[in-house]
């Protein structure tokens, strides 16, 4: 009964995933794969389902690089959030507002345009 309620959502909130990177014209950038984090990416079969509706393989997320987390704060919950920790705690005063907001370049040209934007 439950997995007839929760599955649709998921199948729903993949495809809003799917489309909002294709508008922003990512879905090419992230690779031949995904990696799923928080909670919810435990769930059992969604990485299965969404490497079916994606047609990309799928890796479950841990956080990495930190040191001292115990087993319950060490799980793919907490990934993301840990991540975006270690970003911010990577950036320093003086780095431009939009280094940690631009999008990545999806094209050759766009990919040189920005690494000599980000080395010059």
């Amino acid at each position: 009964m439950l997995s007839a309620i929760i599955r649709p959502r998921v199948e729903e909130i993949l495809e809003l995933l799917q489309n909002r990177m294709a508008k922003a014209r990512m879905e090419h950038t992230a690779g031949s794969r995904f990696v799923l984090t928080g909670g919810a990416s435990q769930l059992t079969g969604l990485a299965d389902l969404f490497a079916r509706q994606s047609k990309k393989s799928i890796g479950i997320g841990k956080p990495i690089g930190v040191t001292g987390l115990d087993d319950n704060n060490s799980g793919p919950g907490y990934a993301a959030c840990i991540g975006g920790l270690i970003h911010v705690s990577r950036l320093e005063d003086n780095d431009p507002d939009d280094r940690q907001t631009r999008t990545l370049p999806h094209g050759p040209f766009e990919r040189i345009g920005a690494w000599l934007r980000d080395n010059l």
